[in-house]
């Protein structure tokens, strides 16, 4: 008989949870394994890639309450009492000034999800995959009927937000908590170490021969460029770091270095890149692609790999990074030693300039 298992995530967007997720489940077999992705909203560039033989569901009605979930509670209060909604402005209110005054949020996931739909049963291992998200642990403990229940933490928590009361609340009751780095893990055990005994170090699956047979599918570089080719793939978002390129490409561009540096993502900070490229000089050197779901023709091509993060849990780009032998610099992050001590063509450096500077220099042998 088959193994029921549901994953729980809020969407499929191009992030490193996501493709954490569906390297996981490339190992699965659907002979042996019935797996249910659960999701919030159906949406992200890597729906596309979930294996037709996993069933995806979403919360319903989820759409109703994602105000709730994003916007401040003053604002949400006030609408609904505007439009009629007494009851769900009462609520808010009383239960936004319960977790001001305890830092316990789990009455309000208990209010926002109460008669919202019937409580799923008939699994034999249920996974809050995307963790810290308080409110899917909240869902999986309340509303998943399983025998063993996951979750799953792929962040370092001293770097983040972290709802510790309400954690300290909700994890005990899961049988395992992976953490997906070693020093994640402690960090995660330091805020909360009374639950160091369900905690296991489980790192994210990378497939190097998935890597490796994705790069000869897709679209490379398409510029005819011939010097040296360094790329960054991630999100473009404060956490990953990549405001610091410019500054590193001007100090490249000095030294008469014959390089583009290729930024494979999307996001909030990339305004903030073209700007700082542009003030540099090195707008021409500093070139971002966009979101690319298949990203490895790119490393296959490139001829040195940049991880410019200012945290990460398990960094899965240096793993991929990794399936190519590319020489790799990468900032001083949670994940980073485990993965690549040991390695002659590795570096792993603060997030300064200079020492990002010094790394790529040395690995490029100038």
């Amino acid at each position: 008989m088959k193994k029921k298992v549901l994953f729980m995530l809020n969407d499929m967007n191009v992030g490193g949870t996501e493709k954490a997720f569906l390297n996981l489940v490339d190992t699965m077999s659907p002979e042996e394994y019935e797996v249910t992705l659960l999701l919030l909203r159906r949406w992200g560039g890597f729906m596309d890639a979930v294996p037709s033989w996993v069933k995806v569901e979403t919360i319903d009605n989820y759409a109703f309450l994602e105000r709730e979930m994003k916007d401040a509670p003053l604002a949400v209060t006030k609408d609904y009492i505007k439009s009629g909604k007494l009851g769900r402005a009462v609520g808010v209110a009383l239960t936004h000034l319960y977790f001001k005054a305890t830092g316990n949020r789990i009455p309000y996931f208990h209010r926002m999800f109460r008669g919202l739909e019937q409580k799923r049963r008939g699994y034999d291992v249920a996974v809050a995959f995307a963790g810290p998200q308080d409110c899917i642990s909240a869902y999986v403990q309340e509303y998943v009927d399983a025998p063993i229940k996951v979750q799953w933490i792929h962040f370092d928590v001293s770097k983040i937000y972290f709802a510790a009361e309400t954690c300290r609340k909700l994890y005990p009751k899961f049988q395992h908590v992976f953490v997906v780095s070693e020093e994640a893990r402690q960090a995660l055990v330091r805020v909360l170490p009374e639950i160091e005994p369900i905690t296991r170090t489980v790192p994210n699956v990378i497939s190097a021969k998935l890597c490796r047979q994705q790069a000869e599918q897709g679209e490379s570089f398409a510029d005819g460029y011939t010097g040296t080719r360094i790329v960054t793939l991630g999100r473009l978002s404060e956490e990953k770091g990549q405001n610091i390129i410019p500054e590193v490409a001007a100090e490249l561009a000095k030294r008469g270095v014959d390089f583009r540096w290729y930024l494979v993502g999307d996001g909030k900070l990339r305004t903030t890149i073209e700007e700082k490229a542009a003030a540099l000089g090195v707008a021409d050197r500093v070139v971002l692609l966009g979101t690319q779901t298949n990203p490895y023709p790119y490393l296959k091509d490139a001829d040195l790999y940049v991880q410019t993060s200012v945290h990460e849990g398990f960094c899965i780009t240096l793993g991929e990074a990794k399936a190519f032998d590319l020489p790799i610099v990468s900032t001083n992050c949670a994940g980073a030693h485990e993965q690549l001590d040991g390695l002659p063509n590795c570096r792993i450096v603060e997030r300064t300039k200079e020492e990002i500077l010094q790394a790529v220099l040395e690995l490029l042998g100038k």
